[in-house]
This record gives structure tokens, C-alpha cells and sequence, in this order.
């Protein structure tokens, strides 16, 4: 009847805009992550701030990101594990700049991996020194391409292969 095929077409045009704004709303938060990128290099490089050096539980530290990074690497079927040496020391550092860039470590990690990857974070004190290491499945960094990873706006892939989303300053 008509009011079937009607009650079938108000459905789908529900199902319809549910995905338009589920991209809506992925999009928003794409240009969010935009701005706030921007916002921090330009704080970064307008301040200079100094270290803020205090003890901290680098294990602690390093799970924080690994979990605010899990729905990330969730969505994307990326399995993302964690491995932190046993018994730690504290170590006396600028807890909120060594956060952001495990963080960006790791989210470009995810960022830029294939869907069903692989993610391992790593952290051991070895030799007097606190070493930090994030291996992923990703296809990597040309060779090439290597010597202008540390330049801010700088990226190593092009613009088909990575999307729209970043600036280069992860």
C-alpha cells in the first residue's frame, strides 16, 4: 500500500541523514583536532615556555595515552598493546610535554596504520635512560622522506594517501 511504501521511504531517509550526521559530526571533530594543532604549535613557538620539571610515574603517564588513544585504535580494529618495564623509577620531567608527544607518537601510529593493524607501545629504563618506543604495521616512511619528519608542517605522505586530516605537526 502507499502508507507502506511512505513509512519504508521516512526509514530510509532517517537511515540517511543518522550517516549524514554521523559525517557531520566526524568532520567537526576533524576540524577541531585542526585547530587545536594550530593552536599548540603557535603556543609552543610564540612562549618557549620553559621545562616544568616535576616527579612523575612515567608508567602511569604512558597508560594515560595509551587509553585516551583506545576508541581510536578501537574504531579502527587496530590492536593496540601496551608493554612498561616493571618498577619504574619516577623520573623528574615536564610531564605535559613529554604526554603530548607520546601522544602524537602514537596517534600517527594509528593515524596512519591499515584497518585490523597493530599498534605496540614500549617503555624500559635501560643504560641511565627511559626509552619510549611505538612500532606499528603501518606501510612506514619513505626513505626519502625521513630527514623532514622533525619540520613542523612537514608530511611524509602525500595528500591522497593521508586524507585532509593533519597539519605535520605531530
Amino acid at each position: 500500500s502507499l502508507d507502506l511504501i511512505k513509512r519504508y521511504a521516512e526509514r530510509q531517509a532517517f537511515v540517511d541523514m543518522k550517516y549524514q550526521m554521523t559525517q557531520l559530526e566526524r568532520e567537526l571533530k576533524d576540524g577541531r583536532r585542526l585547530i587545536d594543532s594550530v593552536i599548540s604549535y603557535a603556543t609552543m613557538m610564540s612562549k618557549q615556555t620553559p621545562l616544568r620539571l616535576r616527579r612523575v610515574n612515567v608508567h602511569v603517564l604512558i597508560l594515560d595515552v595509551v587509553t585516551l588513544l583506545g576508541n581510536m585504535a578501537g574504531s579502527r580494529n587496530i590492536d593496540l598493546k601496551l608493554s612498561v618495564q616493571p618498577n619504574l623509577p619516577e623520573f623528574r620531567l615536564d610531564k605535559e610535554k613529554l604526554s603530548e608527544a607520546m601522544y602524537h607518537l602514537v596517534h600517527n601510529a594509528i593515524k596512519f596504520n591499515r584497518d585490523g593493524g597493530r599498534v605496540s607501545v614500549f617503555c624500559q629504563f635501560k643504560d641511565s635512560k627511559l626509552i619510549f618506543t611505538v612500532e606499528d604495521t603501518g606501510q612506514g616512511i619513505p626513505a626519502d622522506r625521513l630527514a623532514i619528519v622533525w619540520e613542523a608542517f612537514a608530511q611524509a605522505a602525500d595528500r591522497v594517501q593521508r586524507g585532509l586530516e593533519g597539519m605535520g605537526l605531530g
